[in-house]
């Protein structure tokens, strides 16, 4: 007895609920009719606790009202053909509200005058800001004929330029002046893509006995490297390459499909243990002899060569390095802080 008690309590309070705060929404006043160029108001309605939100779409495009606190509510179309409205989505604070069956749809008929409906299609591309500048009557479409130009940044002679847009959102105009004698127009947003800031970093010099090594100097990561001596993308063999300069590329790719390119050079050196020690007295490694860790004044890359050639390499810059794990000798360091390259011979204990 008592839960047959709870459930028919519970089952009062839903219902109340429902009825207390249950949202059911639809368009009104029936279909419209209107001449090209001139507007309709649609009415919406809705029953139930308020402020609310709804969608509506014309088969092309969703459109999005927000914060609607009466009803009636108007909002204003401009279809340049025949086209019908469906109710999609309305909701409020406690969830999504019933579209009425009978009221989804609303039709707004556009006529020109002449019996004649004008149809206008107007698709200009979203584009990356290192983009080709495109002709936007290539994008737009109309039944009627007559003299069509277009507006907006960026645009010159009916002409799209990305670059002279700049990256973000724009509106782009449309305009027909048909040969009934009135003007139509429609618009589009179209997003100009911001291009990455793309760097490379390489050694200034490599030397023809070293192994390959794979280049990790670009970003931001995730690109491809390629040009003399570059294998798999990402994996840079001397003795391929050759002696001499050779032209090393970067790419990377966006999400959104923007590609940016760089280049940088290296020098593929002969020997890698027979160079001169560079006098620099503002650059100092220490200390020297050392037992393990050498310390530099500035951050530089670093390459450590013994008598058979490259024995340690760090492809970034760095403070300093660990060479504990090497045995007792005379190395020759090479260092590069991105300007400058050093060389100094040092001693491990």
């Amino acid at each position: 007895m008592k839960r047959l008690i709870i459930a028919l309590f519970v089952g009062w309070m839903l219902a109340s609920t429902e009825l207390v705060y249950g949202l059911s929404a639809g368009f009104y006043g029936g279909d419209h009719t209107i001449s090209a160029g001139e507007s309709a108001d649609i009415e919406f309605r809705f029953t139930g606790q308020g402020p609310v939100d709804f969608s509506y779409t014309d088969g092309m495009y969703f459109y999005h009202v927000y914060n609607v606190s009466e009803s009636p509510y108007f909002f204003s179309v401009s279809p340049i053909t025949t086209t019908t409205y469906e109710l999609c989505v309305v909701q409020n604070s406690l969830g999504d509200g019933t579209i009425l069956e009978s009221n989804k749809y609303v039709a707004v008929y556009v006529g020109s005058g002449g019996g004649t409906t004008v149809q206008m299609t107007f698709t200009p591309p979203n584009l990356c800001q290192n983009a080709n500048p495109v002709n936007l009557e290539n994008y737009f479409w109309s039944n009627a004929t007559g003299q069509t130009w277009f507006r907006g940044d960026g645009v010159v002679n009916n002409i799209f330029n990305p670059q002279l847009a700049g990256a973000g959102a724009h509106q782009l105009e449309a305009y027909l002046l048909a040969s009934n004698g009135q003007t139509y127009s429609v618009s589009r947003n179209v997003t100009v893509f911001e291009m990455p800031e793309v760097t490379l970093w390489l050694p200034s010099e490599v030397f023809l006995n070293e192994p390959p090594f794979v280049l990790s100097g670009g970003r931001p990561s995730g690109g491809y490297y390629w040009g003399d001596g570059v294998m798999n993308s990402s994996t840079f063999n001397p003795a391929i390459a050759g002696e001499g300069w050779h032209t090393i590329y970067y790419t990377y790719t966006t999400s959104n499909g923007c590609q940016e390119v760089v280049e940088g050079k290296v020098y593929v050196r002969r020997s890698g243990y027979d160079v001169e020690e560079t006098l620099v007295d503002s650059f100092e490694v220490y200390p020297n002899p050392t037992d393990g860790i050498l310390y530099f004044t500035n951050p530089c890359s670093v390459e450590v060569f013994s008598t058979i050639g490259l024995v340690k390499r760090e492809n970034v810059l760095v403070e300093s390095v660990d060479i504990s794990s090497l045995s007792s000798g005379v190395y020759v360091l090479r260092l590069f802080d991105g300007e400058n390259i050093f060389v100094k011979r040092i001693v491990k204990n």
